[in-house]
């Protein structure tokens, strides 16, 4: 039979729904997988969540110190070749107002 009737394309209305519809059950679950093995199930999760956790400040940190670095060789860059970053400043601020200007019109 479904060979013979096509099903129709989800709206994005029904597409949120069923999603929202999954996450619910999926959430029930856990719950429910939560509160029969309480002990070893929350042990889990809670080693899983502090290993995210770490990981996630390990890379911010990680991040930081690369921006650093690459704001500190800009700096030096800059400090080396004052006119030649004054003209590439002054020639892309010439292009934003050429493109403002041509977009008003």
């Amino acid at each position: 039979m479904s060979l013979l009737f096509k099903r129709k394309p989800l709206s994005n209305s029904e597409r949120i729904h069923h999603s929202l519809r999954n996450i619910s059950e999926e959430a029930k679950g856990i719950l429910e997988s939560i509160g029969k093995e309480t002990n070893g199930y929350t042990g889990h999760v809670k080693e899983r969540l502090a290993g995210i956790a770490d990981y996630a400040g390990e890379a911010s940190h990680e991040i930081e110190r690369q921006l650093r670095q690459k704001a500190s060789n800009l700096d030096t860059m800059v400090h080396k070749r004052p006119y030649e970053f004054l003209g590439v400043a002054i020639g892309i601020g010439l292009l934003f107002g050429l493109l403002a200007s041509t977009s008003r019109r």
